[in-house]
């Protein structure tokens, strides 16, 4: 076997390889995924409003720091709340955070090989494969003399 035929070989090789794998890959393979989640964050009520919205934001902040009796400010120092505060209903401190849900959106690409035939790149590799194999044995053939 000379230089040329193993270089056509090398080459035949890798459009066998490509139009299988062709043939197992769906068109196009990476297939963008959105996924939602809650997490956790302890929230200022002036973040709660931007992060959190909600329409009863005023009495779940209220009615949290009603139950919890106070609140940690930035300092890391305990403020209580009293019944006074209750009283006012809205009288909300400005450094008072609580945990609030914030919903989470996460788009990522994932790679996704086809389920089913109609799906793939190529759905019928017996023809690709028979004219590269054709071509191939004619070339092979050619260049040897």
């Amino acid at each position: 076997m000379n230089k040329n035929q193993r270089v056509l070989t090398l080459i035949a090789l890798i459009a066998f390889v490509v139009i299988g794998v062709c043939h197992y890959l769906a068109s196009p393979p990476l297939v963008s995924q959105t996924t939602r989640s809650t997490v956790w964050k302890e929230l200022t009520y002036e973040q709660a409003q931007r992060q959190a919205p909600s329409r009863f934001l005023d009495l779940i902040f209220v009615g949290n720091l009603e139950k919890q009796g106070g609140y940690t400010d930035s300092k890391g120092q305990w403020h209580a709340y009293t019944k006074d505060d209750v009283q006012q209903r809205f009288n909300i401190p400005d450094e008072a955070k609580l945990w609030f849900p914030v919903e989470t959106e996460t788009t990522r690409s994932i790679w996704k090989p086809h389920t089913y035939p109609g799906d793939s790149m190529v759905p019928d590799v017996r023809i690709p494969w028979l004219m590269v194999g054709l071509i191939y044995a004619g070339l092979f053939l050619l260049l040897g003399r």
